[in-house]
């Protein structure tokens, strides 16, 4: 059974694997080797390569009107967190540690607003740890930095990010044809015809929503407390939107 599991758990899935993107991911995170190699700033390449990789692993997919703003918030998110981890590396521990202790805890609150939110927040909350660190190894290579300029190079790259994905959706024909129109289709509810008994139908749901909307009148609940009467108005209003559409009484 263990090994079953173990097993399960290091199984390669070969149709979620995409080679393409890998590589497309890599030629985006070589591009800034490239620059700052030429013009001998090599200590910002962890923040820019970075910035690239968390900002494309934390794409939503679907529309880019829809990605792009999410995007955007998770740039400007590390960029802060970039700031406040390098300058906090130069720092005292007594600040280091209640710092790295609060945004791992709001990490983790972000769980409440679904999964993919909160692994951006776990790798927010990885990068800040790790820019909590590099000052440190810096100043021991003898290489000076700060925090606005790294905090910049995590912009570029996160934009450099934001960028391909906008070049590769527009490159897939997602574009939606000119004129379309979003179309909502609604499951209609049957409403009582405008028959005899379709009439008598109607007026007993009438009669009923009247009656049972009042908390006195209404059928005996096992517990009936403050509330009671409001719970009778809601099941009043869903009775009545059984019918179709809200009629006006």
């Amino acid at each position: 059974m263990a090994g079953f599991e173990v097993s399960a758990i290091f199984k390669i899935d070969r149709q979620g694997f995409n080679l393409r993107r890998g590589v497309s991911v890599l030629l985006v995170m070589l591009i800034p080797v490239v620059v700052l190699g030429a013009l001998g700033e090599e200590e910002y390449f962890v923040s820019v390569a970075l910035g690239a990789l968390f900002t494309g692993l934390c794409d939503p997919g679907g529309r880019y009107s829809y990605r792009a703003p999410r995007l955007v918030v998770i740039a400007v998110s590390g960029a802060l967190l970039t700031a406040l981890g390098y300058w906090l590396g130069a720092q005292a521990w007594g600040l280091v540690v209640p710092a790295a202790f609060l945004v791992t805890v709001l990490a983790g609150l972000a769980v409440t607003y679904g999964m993919h939110r909160f692994v951006a927040a776990l790798l927010l909350n990885i990068w800040f740890l790790v820019a909590l660190a590099l000052p440190a190894a810096y100043r021991a290579d003898g290489v000076h930095t700060s925090a606005w300029p790294q905090a910049l190079a995590w912009l570029i790259g996160s934009g450099l990010m934001i960028g391909y994905i906008g070049l590769m959706w527009l490159a897939s024909g997602s574009r939606p044809a000119r004129g379309a129109r979003r179309t909502r289709h609604r499951k209609r509810l049957s409403c009582p015809p405008w028959t005899k008994s379709g009439m008598r139908r109607r007026v007993r749901q009438r009669f009923g929503i009247i009656v049972g909307s009042h908390p006195l009148t209404g059928p005996t609940m096992p517990r009936q407390g403050a509330c009671h009467g409001q719970w009778k108005a809601l099941e009043a209003a869903r009775v009545r939107w059984d019918c179709g559409r809200p009629h006006s009484w």
